[in-house]
Formats: structure tokens, sequence, C-alpha cells
């Protein structure tokens, strides 16, 4: 294995083993057709005899892009048909001659299913970065952890000792439109919780989205994506937003999705402001920008 320049911190021995399987994993898989670019993933893990093991998962594509389906989120499925005591370790190797940073969707969907403290270590031939899943996605969704049967009264009972917004009066306008746009995502056979979202403009101009649930999971449009179409058309028309809320029936001002975040960031919208709860119940005010950290970029896969 080539030597790469530290990007962060020094590699272990046994780093070093998991990325050269890693490589020579991928080394014997034929490309993607759609993409023409692999990426290979090892989740190490200690089962309940503390002997470390490992999951791989590589990546595949359809012609609809949007049924990717990525290395990481792969080989993360796998860990649900063993006994694991801790997850040690995400390794992601690619084609690519530098490093490239986890696309967001796998983000999503590690946080929300391995511990926010796992060791990420990203390779590229010329460089590398060791990172940790709370870095990659700051703010996950405070529902997460919560079973779907217990959500409901979850939710409810955060709602209750949340900072209540406080806003000026057409911020306070979309955050209650927002709210009753909520009984319009109505599907709760699929999911109690209901979302919408709402976006507001230079001008004072808003627009109110819901969310858009499919009985197949993963084709659902969060409320946010559902407003990029008029955002996008009205930026043609220099009528540039400026804050973007989104909340559950409860009032929540939850966080973005993956997809919102990338279809956001990647679009140009990363400094538009967004307000959300915290965990710990406090509002905090952020940025695009900030939900998308080490954005991956097309010259990376270059």
């Amino acid at each position: 294995m080539t030597e790469p320049k530290i990007t962060s911190q020094e590699l272990s021995r046994e780093d070093h083993f998991y990325l050269d399987l890693a490589l020579k994993n991928k080394a014997l898989i034929a490309p993607p057709r759609h993409s023409n670019f692999r990426t290979y993933t090892i989740i190490t893990y200690q089962d309940l005899e503390d002997k470390i093991q490992y999951v791989t998962g590589t990546n595949r594509e359809t012609f609809f892009l949007g049924g990717t389906i990525c290395g990481e989120r792969s080989a993360c499925l796998k860990l649900a048909e063993v006994e694991v005591k801790e997850v040690k370790t995400v390794y992601l190797v690619s084609d690519s001659s530098k490093y490239i940073s986890m696309g967001i969707a796998c983000r999503d969907f590690l946080i929300d299913q391995l511990p926010v403290e796992t060791r990420v270590v990203m390779w590229g031939q010329n460089n590398y970065k060791v990172t940790t899943l709370a870095e990659l996605y700051p703010y996950p969704a405070i529902y997460r952890n919560i079973n779907v049967t217990d959500v409901v009264g979850f939710a409810q009972n955060f709602a209750q000792s949340m900072e209540k917004p406080i806003f000026d009066s057409k911020l306070a306008e979309l955050y209650r439109k927002a709210i009753d746009f909520t009984k319009y995502d109505d599907k709760d056979v699929f999911y109690p919780i209901r979302l919408a979202a709402g976006v507001l403009y230079e001008n004072g101009e808003m627009e109110i989205a819901w969310q858009t649930k499919m009985l197949e999971f993963a084709k659902t449009v969060d409320p946010v994506t559902n407003l990029l179409p008029g955002m996008r058309k009205n930026r043609l028309l220099n009528i540039n937003p400026v804050v973007i809320i989104q909340v559950d029936q409860f009032g929540v001002l939850q966080t973005l999705s993956d997809s919102a975040r990338c279809n956001l960031a990647e679009d140009g919208f990363g400094s538009v402001k967004v307000f959300i709860h915290s965990k710990n119940g406090k509002i905090t005010e952020l940025k695009v920008a900030d939900l998308y950290p080490d954005t991956p970029k097309v010259s990376e896969m270059l």
C-alpha cells in the first residue's frame, strides 16, 4: 500500500490490514455499469466472544440513479445478521486517487444504525481522513432511536418540554402555516409522524410543502425536497430564500433529511438559514452547509 499524505491521525497496523483487504477485494469486483466507479466498505466489530470480525459491502446503481446502494449501507445491513458487542471502524475505499467522503445517504443510514462515535477511515492513494459518524452527520433526527410504537408519545413529551420558538412576524407565520400543513401528510399507517416545511424568501413571500409518504418507504419525498422546484424557479427570478424550517405535527423543528441536505448543498443553497430543535430541546440556528460537512465534490472523483 502506498503511504498517503496524513490528513488527520496516524493509522494503526490494524487499519492498514483492513484497508489493504478492502483494496484487494475491490480489485476483484467489476465496476457497476451505470457509474463505472467502485466503492468498497469494511466494517469491523467485536463479537460476543470479544473477537474482531468484519462485514463487507460494495456499490451498485440502477438506470434511475436514485436506486443506488453504496458500500457502506450494504455492509451495515449485514450487521443485523450477526451478534455484535461493539462496532469498531468503518473503512471506505474507492477508485479515486483521493479519499471520497462518505455520501449523505450513507451518513444518515449509518448514524441511525450505529453509535454516533463510530470511527470512520476514508482512504485514497494520495490522502485519507479519520473521523466519526457524528462529525460527518451533525444534528441527526432526534427521534431516530425511538420505536415506531413509542414515537408519538415521545414526540408529544418532547414538544411539551422544548424551547418554544419566538420568531418575528413573518417567520412566526411560516411556522404556524407549516404546522397546519402537516395535516396533509396523513398516511399515518406508514409512519405516524407528519412533516411539513416552509421557505421564506427575501421579498417576504413564503411557500409550504408537506411530506409525501409512499408504501415503498425509500421513495417517500420529504417536505424540503418538495419545496426545491419552487426555490429553483424563484432563483431564476433573483428571488432568494433566506430561511427554511421543517416541523412535525407537534411543532418540533426537525432537522433536515439526507436528501434535503444533499439537494440544497449541491444546488447552491448552502447559505440558507435553518432553525432546528436539538436533542436537548433548545433551538439552534444553522446554515444548510453546517448540516453537510466535508461535502463530496465531483472533482474528487475524477
